[in-house]
């Protein structure tokens, strides 16, 4: 599916957090803004959001991710058009015309609002 970005975005982390299937990750508060995300720290002490699905039992405070994930963000521009691959909870995984993937938030697209 595309989407027209309606709103320019940008990243707001330079470091995105990253983990693998199986990876253990420390869990902090959830998201306020986007019910469904979670502040973790990774093995490597990097912090980041990821998503709540993507992790095993998290309310004990460390969780074991149940999938591959990056937090890495997509730089967009008004205008321009992404394919969207999935959405969650507030986010939609895209890839640009020059096949750059990322998260943006659903809000700056023109399918989402």
């Amino acid at each position: 599916m595309k989407a027209r970005v309606t709103e320019s975005y940008r990243s707001a982390y330079a470091n995105p957090i990253a983990f693998l299937l199986g990876d253990l990750v420390r869990v902090g508060v959830t998201d306020d803004e986007y019910p469904g995300w979670v502040w973790v720290i990774i093995a490597d002490g990097n912090e980041g959001w990821a998503p709540l699905k993507y992790l095993e039992h998290p309310e004990s405070g460390d969780a074991v991710a149940n999938t591959d994930y990056s937090a890495r963000e997509l730089d967009a521009d008004a205008g321009e058009s992404v394919e969207v691959l999935k959405y969650l909870d507030g986010w939609v995984w895209c890839v640009n015309h020059e096949g750059q993937c990322g998260w943006l938030p659903a809000s700056v697209l023109d399918s989402f609002r």
